[in-house]
């Protein structure tokens, strides 16, 4: 994998992906839960529910923010070892480095944009 060496831990990242899909239905099952008695009287305690629903939407935002800052972080076209072209890619730092072959990696139809 290209990015391994750059990426989140995936227990952080596995985490924050499951808050982000999940805490929406939490919330309702959460305030299901605390309010069954009432519910089953008619009283639905919607007060209680828009405050779950609040901390949901506070908890969604916030994973949603560091899921992006973490993508980006990962996928920028800002950094300085970012090619927009084949011969870039073929010329860089990395493949210097290591004396990788580029007729080999031009056989393999290297792409014309990547991070190395």
């Amino acid at each position: 994998m290209v990015y391994y060496e750059h990426a989140t831990n995936p227990v952080v990242f596995g985490t924050l992906l499951t808050v982000y899909y999940s805490a929406m239905i939490i919330a309702v099952v959460a305030w299901f839960w605390s309010s069954y008695q009432y519910i089953q009287k008619g009283n639905y305690q919607l007060k209680k529910l828009v405050g779950f629903i609040l901390i949901a939407v506070f908890l969604t935002s916030l994973s949603g923010a560091r899921l992006l800052d973490k993508y980006l972080y990962l996928h920028s076209p800002i950094n300085n070892d970012f090619c927009m072209t084949s011969s870039c890619v073929l010329s860089s730092e990395g493949i210097k480095t290591y004396n990788l072959n580029t007729t080999e990696l031009e056989r393999l139809d290297v792409p014309s944009v990547g991070k190395m």
